[in-house]
């Protein structure tokens, strides 16, 4: 699963390190799985462009999308809400 599964290791070990932003994370994964963007917004049910606006930080993942994602990539749900939780936290202590 490509850089994504390095990332997730490091993640659990230090998470006092600036968490990488969930959009950032799923575009990597994506590039790594070799998905094309157009496919994965399709198997999303999403347009190409909310897609874009994930990666820049522009669109939040939310729970559903994260089940989505999981089926996409096959990497969990609680991952990523994971990588949303941690990411928004360090948003409000102004880590980010």
């Amino acid at each position: 699963m490509g850089n994504i599964t390095k990332d997730r290791s490091e993640i659990s070990r230090n998470a006092t390190k600036i968490p990488i932003p969930p959009g950032k994370a799923l575009e990597k994964e994506l590039a790594a799985q070799n998905i094309l963007k157009k496919s994965c917004a399709d198997q999303l049910e999403i347009l190409p462009q909310h897609l874009s606006e994930i990666f820049s930080g522009k669109r939040r993942i939310n729970a559903e999308l994260a089940v989505k994602i999981e089926k996409v990539t096959g990497i969990d749900a609680d991952y990523w809400m994971g990588l949303v939780s941690r990411y928004e936290v360090a948003k409000a202590k102004n880590l980010v």
